[in-house]
C-alpha cells in the first residue's frame, strides 16, 4: 500500500534507506528473520536485519540498552575535544574562560544527546562518558592527568555527568506540562494527563500489563512531575 501511494505522488522509496530489525531481550529470541519485499516491476528485494538502527541521531540496538549509541557518542566529542585542544595551549591559545565555554556549548550537547531516551542510571554508561569529561577538563585547567576529578569538577563549576543527566531527565519531565492532550507523548501516559479521557491513539501495548512488567522509559520520566501540576497550553488557540 505504501508503494501504491508513493506511486501515485510520483514518488518511490530509497532501497538504500530501508532498514529491519526485531527488538526483544529474551535470550530464545535468537533468529531474526529478513522480510521480501516485491517491487513494482515483480522483482524481490531483500531487507536484512541490521545490528543497530540509527534514526534521528540515536542508533537504536535490538535490546534497546543504547551501549552502541553511548560509544559513538562519546567517539563524537572525543573528537571535539581534540579539536579544541589544538586551539590551546600551556604557552598561549585560548583562555580558560573560553575552553570551558567550549565544552559546556560545544561538547556536552553531545554527550547528552537524547538523553531522556537512554539514560536509566547505568554505571557503563556513566565510565564511557566520564573519560571524554575528564580529558576535557585536564584540557581547561592544563592539569595532570592523575588530577582527581572531583576536584577538576569542582574548580570548572562542572556537576559529574550523572547528576546532569539526572537534572536532563527532570527537565524533560516539566515539559510534559506544556504539551497538547493530543501530543503523543500524553497519548502513552495514564488518562490523568488527558483530564481523565482515554486515549484517541493508543500506542501498540497490550492493554493489560502484568504487575511485574516493568515500566517503560516514558512512564519513567513522568513520575518525575504529576498531571496535577501546573499546566501551560501550548497554543493561542486550538490548531
Amino acid at each position: 500500500m505504501v508503494d501504491q501511494w508513493l506511486h501515485s505522488a510520483g514518488l518511490s522509496p530509497d532501497k538504500d534507506k530501508r532498514e529491519l530489525m526485531h527488538y526483544t531481550r529474551r535470550k530464545r529470541d535468537k533468529i531474526s528473520p529478513h522480510i521480501n519485499l516485491t517491487n513494482r516491476n515483480g522483482t524481490i528485494s531483500p531487507i536484512l536485519v541490521g545490528s543497530t538502527i540509527c534514526w534521528l541521531g540515536v542508533h537504536f540496538d535490538h535490546k534497546l540498552l543504547y551501549n552502541h549509541h553511548v560509544t559513538k557518542m562519546a567517539a563524537k566529542a572525543e573528537n571535539a575535544v581534540a579539536c579544541i585542544s589544538m586551539l590551546a595551549n600551556t604557552v598561549r591559545g585560548l583562555s580558560h574562560y573560553h575552553l570551558h565555554l567550549l565544552y559546556r556549548t560545544c561538547i556536552l550537547p553531545i554527550i547528552t544527546y537524547t538523553s531522556a531516551a537512554w539514560w536509566t542510571g547505568k554505571q557503563k554508561h556513566i565510565q564511557i562518558l566520564n573519560k571524554v569529561q575528564n580529558r576535557a577538563l585536564c584540557l581547561i585547567y592544563a592539569a595532570f592527568h592523575t588530577t582527581p576529578t572531583h576536584a577538576l569538577e569542582l574548580e570548572a563549576s562542572i556537576p559529574p555527568l550523572g547528576l546532569y543527566l539526572d537534572s536532563l531527565t527532570r527537565h524533560t519531565a516539566i515539559h510534559f506540562n506544556k504539551l497538547s492532550t493530543n501530543n503523543p507523548i500524553l497519548q502513552r501516559l495514564s488518562d490523568n494527563w488527558r483530564d481523565g479521557q482515554s486515549s484517541s491513539n493508543p500506542p501498540p501495548l497490550p492493554t493489560k500489563h502484568n504487575y511485574r512488567s516493568k515500566p517503560t522509559q516514558l512512564q519513567k520520566i513522568a513520575t518525575f512531575t504529576s498531571p496535577a501540576h501546573e499546566h501551560i497550553f501550548p497554543f493561542l488557540l486550538p490548531p
